[in-house]
């Protein structure tokens, strides 16, 4: 009863913490499942094994110099004599030093975004060759076919600047690996 929902149980898992429960009652809620709640455990189960795993066996790698550098958002609470803000941190950092560079800003729009990228390329004396980016919204507006759908203001700064954007896998952002 659950084979036709398996690849489904796969990509939704790691969504929901592995939660039988909660896959359990979206399978019958969305998908029309009618089977009972052990098969879920018992399928979900070796997924989260498996998952726990690779968590622990997470390989680390090397780039070469100007190889890649990868770049994220951050956010912190900030307390100005008119009260608390909340600062928007860019953090470029590069893969072969681990060099960082870090900016805040109002909000993570993307006037911010390329803004941020100049900044860092002129802190840096220059651009590597790859960036990695998490699926932030700015940067991608989704996928289609297993192929990344690029917000294209973003793309055309990529091709001014010459670099290739890469994305970390949906959901693995321990793959950015610095």
């Amino acid at each position: 009863m659950l084979a036709p929902h398996r690849a489904w149980l796969a990509e939704r898992a790691p969504q929901v913490g592995y939660s039988a429960r909660i896959l359990y009652q979206e399978l019958v809620a969305e998908r029309g499942y009618t089977g009972g709640y052990d098969t879920v455990k018992n399928a979900v189960r070796p997924l989260r094994t498996d998952a726990t795993l690779a968590a622990l066996t997470q390989r680390r790698f090397e780039t070469g110099l100007g190889e890649q550098a990868q770049v994220d958002w951050g956010q912190v609470k900030v307390r100005f004599s008119e009260g608390l803000a909340t600062v928007h941190v860019f953090v470029m950092t590069l893969g072969y030093s681990r060099r960082a560079y870090v900016e805040g800003y109002e909000n993570d729009s993307m006037a911010s975004l390329l803004a941020a990228h100049e900044h860092a390329f002129a802190h840096f004396g220059g651009r590597c060759a790859e960036l990695l980016y998490d699926r932030m919204r700015t940067v991608v507006l989704g996928s289609e076919a297993g192929k990344p759908v690029w917000n294209t203001t973003f793309e055309a700064f990529a091709r001014h600047w010459s670099f290739e954007a890469r994305l970390c896998r949906p959901y693995r952002a321990q793959t950015k690996g610095k």
